[in-house]
């Protein structure tokens, strides 16, 4: 029946001389974390998911400072060393995991390319990594209040020190590493030690 129909060839296209970008790995962590927010002068941060944990142990804090008689933390100095110890916790954790170049500035640029993607995928993966960044932009706004704040004591002082930036950081880093608490709700336990 189709002996003497006519047969047509058809061309396949050719192919395009520049492969396609090969597709992003699944699951590629990004390290946007996002603008520092502003402390408010009463309450915490837009967006902060630990307000109520923090509310909490913050007027335990203040309790405890005003039944001992010690001088009482500011809302943004007690969150700078509880964010701050929470954020050397983290920091271990992810050590731990192998994960350490997601923490370290340009830690990224240090990791051989074919080792990204699988190195992305554990990221994502790790709980201590997402807390870390979730908490690292809010580490800078209280710490940035608790500066302002002092600023403002040292220009309001009849004796004002050159180096008070300097001493205020040397006294929250110590107290960081000598009273480490990360969890807001012990912290008025550790304040009174």
């Amino acid at each position: 029946m189709f002996k003497d129909a006519p047969v047509r060839r058809y061309r396949s296209p050719r192919l395009p001389l520049v492969p396609p970008p090969p597709p992003t790995p699944i699951g590629t962590y990004t390290y946007n974390v996002g603008e520092t927010p502003i402390m408010p002068d009463q309450g915490w941060p837009e967006g902060f998911i630990y307000a109520r944990q923090f509310d909490h142990g913050y007027l335990h804090a203040q309790a405890v400072a005003r039944k001992n008689k010690i001088t009482p933390l500011s809302r943004a100095h007690f969150s700078a060393w509880v964010v701050g110890c929470r954020l050397r916790e983290l920091r271990r954790q992810i050590d731990a995991a192998g994960l350490s170049g997601y923490v370290i500035p340009a830690g990224r640029d240090r990791i051989p390319l074919e080792d990204i993607a699988d190195i992305d995928r554990k990221a994502c993966a790790c709980a201590a990594i997402r807390e870390y960044y979730n908490l690292v932009r809010f580490e800078r706004c209280f710490v940035t209040a608790y500066l302002a704040e002092v600023q403002a004591q040292n220009d309001r002082s009849a004796h004002p020190q050159a180096m008070w930036r300097q001493i205020a950081e040397h006294g929250l880093r110590s107290l960081v590493k000598q009273k480490h608490c990360s969890s807001p709700n012990e912290a008025y336990k550790v304040y009174k030690k």
